[in-house]
């Protein structure tokens, strides 16, 4: 039984994160504003090389170290795989996406931004139900909220706010697009996440 619920769980995260990074690579490609994190990850690719994905994992490093420090304990380097399995994502769609001309019109753009969103939702929603190990994303927004006792909405707010300060810094794609993905993103994982969650359950065959 915990054999197969581990292979359910394992099923969840590998299909979420193929469905995010897929929404992540939709909503750069619709040229109209990435999230805060995924513009900073062009804006570094754009003004230093390297791949998106790439800036994906040295990101994470750094926010591990950080933690780590913050929290006065050593880094937990499994934290890692989903920021590695995100940025590998990230770099096959738009690799994908890369010979194509389909992101021309502007009805084209607002559909990819829209769909893009949505998919980032939901595969965020349906990686989370493995409950592996959070990401360095996910654990500095915990970090900042315990050591400074806020919520945890203020707490994302203040990361969010910091990524797309450097976003802008670097020239990442901020737009019209960004605050729509702010906007709706929360809502839809609030949303999926209980549907990901009662399907989890009874695959499982938790009552």
């Amino acid at each position: 039984m915990k054999n197969k619920n581990f292979v359910i769980r394992l099923i969840f995260y590998i299909t979420g994160i193929v469905i995010l990074t897929f929404g992540i690579a939709l909503t750069i490609e619709a040229n109209l504003g990435a999230s805060p994190i995924d513009a900073l990850l062009v804006g570094l690719h754009n003004s230093f090389g390297l791949t998106v994905g790439s800036w994906e994992y040295i990101i994470a490093i750094f926010l591990l170290v950080i933690n780590s420090i913050a929290v006065g304990k050593r880094p937990q380097l499994l934290a890692l795989s989903t920021a590695i399995l995100v940025g590998i994502g990230i770099d096959f769609w738009l690799k994908i996406f890369a010979p194509t001309d389909i992101f021309v019109g502007l009805g084209i753009n607002i559909t990819a931004l829209l769909a893009g969103t949505f998919l980032c939702s939901f595969g965020i929603a349906t990686y989370l139900q493995a409950d592996f190990l959070p990401s360095p994303f996910d654990e500095t927004m915990l970090v900042i909220s315990q050591r400074f006792n806020l919520s945890l909405f203020v707490a994302k707010t203040i990361l969010m706010t910091f990524f797309l300060i450097l976003a802008f810094l670097f020239k990442g794609p901020v737009a019209i697009g960004t605050i729509i993905i702010l906007i709706i993103s929360g809502p839809i994982i609030g949303w999926t996440f209980p549907k990901m969650k009662a399907l989890k359950n009874k695959t499982m065959g938790v009552i």
